[in-house]
Protein backbone atom coordinates (compact mmCIF):
# COMPACT_ATOMS: atom_id res chain seq x y z
CA UNK A 1 0.00 0.00 0.00
CA UNK A 2 1.36 3.40 -0.92
CA UNK A 3 1.78 6.00 1.78
CA UNK A 4 -0.51 8.41 -0.06
CA UNK A 5 -3.34 5.86 0.24
CA UNK A 6 -3.37 6.10 4.07
CA UNK A 7 -5.12 9.50 4.35
CA UNK A 8 -7.78 8.36 1.89
CA UNK A 9 -8.45 5.21 3.90
CA UNK A 10 -8.56 7.15 7.17
CA UNK A 11 -11.03 9.59 5.61
CA UNK A 12 -13.20 6.69 4.42
CA UNK A 13 -13.22 5.15 7.91
CA UNK A 14 -14.14 8.51 9.48
CA UNK A 15 -16.95 9.00 6.95
CA UNK A 16 -18.22 5.47 7.70
CA UNK A 17 -18.29 6.22 11.43
CA UNK A 18 -20.07 9.54 10.93
CA UNK A 19 -22.66 7.86 8.71
CA UNK A 20 -23.95 5.93 11.69
CA UNK A 21 -23.71 8.79 14.19
CA UNK A 22 -27.47 9.33 14.28
CA UNK A 23 -28.16 5.64 14.84
CA UNK A 24 -25.60 5.51 17.64
CA UNK A 25 -27.15 8.57 19.31
CA UNK A 26 -30.67 7.12 19.11
CA UNK A 27 -29.64 3.69 20.37
CA UNK A 28 -27.71 5.29 23.24
CA UNK A 29 -30.68 7.46 24.26
CA UNK A 30 -33.05 4.47 23.99
CA UNK A 31 -30.78 2.29 26.15
CA UNK A 32 -30.61 4.99 28.82
CA UNK A 33 -34.41 5.35 28.76
CA UNK A 34 -34.96 1.58 29.03
CA UNK A 35 -32.41 1.20 31.82
CA UNK A 36 -33.99 4.06 33.78
CA UNK A 37 -37.50 2.65 33.30
CA UNK A 38 -36.46 -0.81 34.48
CA UNK A 39 -34.52 0.47 37.49
CA UNK A 40 -36.96 3.22 38.52
CA UNK A 41 -40.30 2.82 36.73
CA UNK A 42 -42.35 5.24 38.84
CA UNK A 43 -39.72 7.97 38.81
CA UNK A 44 -39.10 7.58 35.08
CA UNK A 45 -42.82 7.76 34.30
CA UNK A 46 -43.08 10.91 36.41
CA UNK A 47 -40.05 12.40 34.66
CA UNK A 48 -41.54 11.61 31.23
CA UNK A 49 -45.03 12.83 32.18
CA UNK A 50 -47.08 15.35 30.23
CA UNK A 51 -45.70 18.85 30.80
CA UNK A 52 -42.63 17.18 32.31
CA UNK A 53 -38.96 17.94 31.57
CA UNK A 54 -38.64 15.62 28.56
CA UNK A 55 -41.86 16.76 26.90
CA UNK A 56 -41.00 20.41 27.46
CA UNK A 57 -37.53 19.82 26.03
CA UNK A 58 -39.10 18.23 22.95
CA UNK A 59 -41.34 21.28 22.49
CA UNK A 60 -38.32 23.58 22.68
CA UNK A 61 -36.44 21.47 20.14
CA UNK A 62 -39.40 21.69 17.73
CA UNK A 63 -39.28 25.49 17.90
CA UNK A 64 -35.51 25.47 17.39
CA UNK A 65 -36.13 23.13 14.47
CA UNK A 66 -38.29 25.78 12.79
CA UNK A 67 -35.41 28.25 13.06
CA UNK A 68 -33.04 25.63 11.64
CA UNK A 69 -35.44 24.96 8.76
CA UNK A 70 -35.11 28.56 7.60
CA UNK A 71 -31.34 28.60 8.14
CA UNK A 72 -30.53 25.29 6.42
CA UNK A 73 -28.81 25.26 3.03
CA UNK A 74 -28.90 22.68 0.23
CA UNK A 75 -28.79 23.01 -3.58
CA UNK A 76 -32.32 21.56 -3.80
CA UNK A 77 -33.70 23.37 -0.72
CA UNK A 78 -35.68 26.60 -1.10
CA UNK A 79 -38.08 28.83 0.86
CA UNK A 80 -41.10 26.72 -0.09
CA UNK A 81 -39.35 23.71 1.39
CA UNK A 82 -38.51 25.67 4.55
CA UNK A 83 -42.17 26.67 4.88
CA UNK A 84 -43.32 23.05 4.48
CA UNK A 85 -40.83 21.80 7.08
CA UNK A 86 -41.91 24.59 9.43
CA UNK A 87 -45.56 23.56 9.14
CA UNK A 88 -44.68 19.95 10.01
CA UNK A 89 -42.65 21.04 13.03
CA UNK A 90 -45.33 23.47 14.23
CA UNK A 91 -47.94 20.70 14.07
CA UNK A 92 -45.58 18.42 16.00
CA UNK A 93 -45.11 21.19 18.58
CA UNK A 94 -48.88 21.70 18.90
CA UNK A 95 -49.40 17.98 19.42
CA UNK A 96 -46.55 17.71 21.90
CA UNK A 97 -47.91 20.48 24.16
CA UNK A 98 -51.57 19.48 23.63
CA UNK A 99 -52.21 22.97 22.26
CA UNK A 100 -55.86 22.37 21.35
CA UNK A 101 -56.72 21.14 24.83
CA UNK A 102 -54.86 23.98 26.50
CA UNK A 103 -56.59 26.57 24.33
CA UNK A 104 -59.98 25.01 25.04
CA UNK A 105 -59.31 25.16 28.77
CA UNK A 106 -58.02 28.73 28.59
CA UNK A 107 -61.10 29.82 26.61
CA UNK A 108 -63.47 28.15 29.08
CA UNK A 109 -64.72 25.39 26.77
CA UNK A 110 -65.25 21.82 27.88
CA UNK A 111 -63.05 18.96 26.66
CA UNK A 112 -64.98 18.57 23.41
CA UNK A 113 -64.97 22.31 22.73
CA UNK A 114 -68.80 22.29 22.56
CA UNK A 115 -68.65 22.27 18.76
CA UNK A 116 -66.22 22.39 15.88
CA UNK A 117 -66.99 26.10 15.60
CA UNK A 118 -65.06 26.77 18.81
CA UNK A 119 -61.99 28.75 17.78
CA UNK A 120 -59.43 26.34 19.32
CA UNK A 121 -60.97 23.56 17.22
CA UNK A 122 -60.76 25.75 14.13
CA UNK A 123 -57.06 26.37 14.79
CA UNK A 124 -56.46 22.63 15.18
CA UNK A 125 -58.35 21.93 11.96
CA UNK A 126 -56.36 24.60 10.12
CA UNK A 127 -53.09 23.00 11.25
CA UNK A 128 -54.22 19.60 9.99
CA UNK A 129 -55.34 21.09 6.67
CA UNK A 130 -51.96 22.79 6.28
CA UNK A 131 -50.07 19.62 7.26
CA UNK A 132 -51.39 17.47 4.40
CA UNK A 133 -50.11 19.58 1.45
CA UNK A 134 -46.85 20.25 3.32
CA UNK A 135 -46.16 16.52 3.63
CA UNK A 136 -47.18 15.88 0.02
CA UNK A 137 -44.87 18.67 -1.17
CA UNK A 138 -41.90 17.38 0.83
CA UNK A 139 -42.37 13.80 -0.33
CA UNK A 140 -42.84 14.80 -3.97
CA UNK A 141 -39.93 17.25 -3.91
CA UNK A 142 -37.33 15.23 -2.05
CA UNK A 143 -37.90 11.50 -2.26
CA UNK A 144 -35.43 11.23 -5.16
CA UNK A 145 -32.88 13.42 -3.37
CA UNK A 146 -33.21 11.35 -0.20
CA UNK A 147 -32.97 8.06 -2.08
CA UNK A 148 -29.90 9.24 -3.98
CA UNK A 149 -28.30 10.32 -0.69
CA UNK A 150 -29.04 6.95 0.87
CA UNK A 151 -27.54 5.06 -2.05
CA UNK A 152 -24.40 7.19 -1.72
CA UNK A 153 -24.51 6.75 2.08
CA UNK A 154 -24.59 10.47 2.70
CA UNK A 155 -24.69 11.21 6.43
CA UNK A 156 -27.48 13.80 6.14
CA UNK A 157 -29.76 11.33 4.30
CA UNK A 158 -29.12 8.53 6.79
CA UNK A 159 -29.80 10.89 9.70
CA UNK A 160 -33.06 12.02 8.08
CA UNK A 161 -34.22 8.41 7.68
CA UNK A 162 -33.37 7.63 11.31
CA UNK A 163 -35.35 10.72 12.39
CA UNK A 164 -38.40 9.54 10.44
CA UNK A 165 -38.09 6.06 11.93
CA UNK A 166 -37.95 7.64 15.40
CA UNK A 167 -41.24 9.50 14.97
CA UNK A 168 -42.94 6.43 13.45
CA UNK A 169 -41.76 4.24 16.34
CA UNK A 170 -42.84 6.88 18.87
CA UNK A 171 -46.32 6.97 17.35
CA UNK A 172 -46.44 3.18 17.58
CA UNK A 173 -45.58 3.25 21.28
CA UNK A 174 -48.11 6.04 21.83
CA UNK A 175 -50.86 3.99 20.18
CA UNK A 176 -49.97 0.93 22.26
CA UNK A 177 -50.05 2.98 25.46
CA UNK A 178 -53.50 4.38 24.61
CA UNK A 179 -54.87 0.92 23.91
CA UNK A 180 -53.70 -0.35 27.30
CA UNK A 181 -54.47 2.85 29.21
CA UNK A 182 -57.43 1.30 31.05
CA UNK A 183 -55.41 -1.70 32.23
CA UNK A 184 -54.36 -0.58 35.71
CA UNK A 185 -52.01 -3.51 36.28
CA UNK A 186 -50.17 -2.90 33.02
CA UNK A 187 -50.07 0.86 33.59
CA UNK A 188 -48.18 0.24 36.83
CA UNK A 189 -45.77 -2.28 35.33
CA UNK A 190 -42.18 -1.88 34.21
CA UNK A 191 -43.25 -2.79 30.67
CA UNK A 192 -45.52 0.24 30.59
CA UNK A 193 -42.75 2.42 31.97
CA UNK A 194 -40.33 1.19 29.29
CA UNK A 195 -42.83 1.85 26.48
CA UNK A 196 -43.62 5.30 27.87
CA UNK A 197 -39.93 6.17 28.23
CA UNK A 198 -39.17 5.02 24.69
CA UNK A 199 -42.09 7.00 23.26
CA UNK A 200 -41.02 10.27 24.87
CA UNK A 201 -37.33 9.71 24.14
CA UNK A 202 -37.88 8.93 20.46
CA UNK A 203 -40.20 11.93 20.10
CA UNK A 204 -37.48 14.15 21.53
CA UNK A 205 -34.88 12.65 19.18
CA UNK A 206 -36.94 13.57 16.08
CA UNK A 207 -36.32 17.35 16.10
CA UNK A 208 -32.75 16.84 17.34
CA UNK A 209 -31.95 14.58 14.39
CA UNK A 210 -33.59 16.99 11.94
CA UNK A 211 -31.28 19.70 13.22
CA UNK A 212 -28.31 17.32 12.95
CA UNK A 213 -29.28 16.44 9.39
CA UNK A 214 -29.44 20.14 8.48
CA UNK A 215 -25.98 20.64 9.94
CA UNK A 216 -24.58 17.62 8.10
CA UNK A 217 -26.09 18.93 4.86
CA UNK A 218 -24.39 22.28 5.37
CA UNK A 219 -21.05 20.58 6.03
CA UNK A 220 -21.46 18.23 3.07
CA UNK A 221 -22.02 21.07 0.60
CA UNK A 222 -19.69 23.47 2.44
CA UNK A 223 -22.38 26.10 2.76
CA UNK A 224 -22.89 28.65 5.57
CA UNK A 225 -26.08 28.84 7.55
CA UNK A 226 -28.63 31.07 5.86
CA UNK A 227 -28.73 34.40 7.67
Amino acid sequence: MHVRDVPHRETSILHHQRSFLSLIVVLGAALVAVAAALAWPEGTTHFMREDGPVENASAVFYILGVAAAWSARHPAYNKASAAAVSIVLIVCFAREVSLRRQLLAAAGFNASGNSMSAWPNLIAAALVVALVPALIWLIWRYWRVALDGLLRRETYALTLVVALLCIVAAEGFDHALKVDHDNAALAASRLHAVAFALEETLEMMFPILLFLSAHQTRVRWRLPWRS
